[in-house]
């Protein structure tokens, strides 16, 4: 069975976004993490689905699902049996801002 885990910066994004979609609206952050966490399932169970990232080294695999509702990208690898989250962010940010991250592993 997967698991999965975030970067400490992708969980920070993460918990931002609840945040500012929750102050956007009551509830909102709380919907924007149903949505989050069944995108997240779905990667578990098909990691390979989701696209490769553009300029990531390819023996890392570096993938992205997105949170179509909320027009946010999750950018993952799979390590072993976990899936790594490296980055949350609207898909209207600078693309690739978090690929310096990727040193941390390896």
């Amino acid at each position: 069975m997967r698991r999965y885990r975030f970067l400490r910066e992708a969980l920070e994004e993460y918990e931002d976004a609840v945040s500012y979609y929750e102050r956007a609206r009551s509830g909102l952050g709380d919907t924007f993490v149903r949505e989050v966490e069944r995108v997240i399932e779905l990667t578990l169970e098909f990691p390979e689905m989701g696209a490769p990232v553009a300029d990531t080294p390819p023996e890392l695999g570096v993938r992205r699902r997105l949170v179509r509702r909320f027009d946010v990208e999750i950018d993952y690898l799979v390590a072993g049996d976990t899936i790594v989250v490296l980055a949350v962010f609207h898909c209207k940010r600078r693309p690739g801002y978090w690929k310096d991250r990727l040193r941390q592993l390896r």
